[in-house]
């Protein structure tokens, strides 16, 4: 079983970087390069608070 959750993992992840340039490609041929960079920017940030809700306890504090 684990093998097949491998497979569909590295199935996600080359989907995620052929997709990922490809859109950003069309994105800066339709829109400029500024929005093309923004629209990588945005997932990067959202992520980027998702990930750093875990981290802060009740206080606001980061945990260690």
């Amino acid at each position: 079983m684990i093998h097949v959750r491998m497979g569909a993992l590295s199935s996600i992840m080359v989907i995620g970087h052929s997709a990922g340039p490809l859109v950003t490609g069309i994105i800066i041929t339709i829109a400029g390069y500024t929005q093309g960079f923004f629209a990588g920017f945005v997932p990067a940030l959202v992520v980027a608070g998702i990930f750093t809700v875990p981290v802060r306890d009740r206080s606001g504090n980061i945990a260690h």
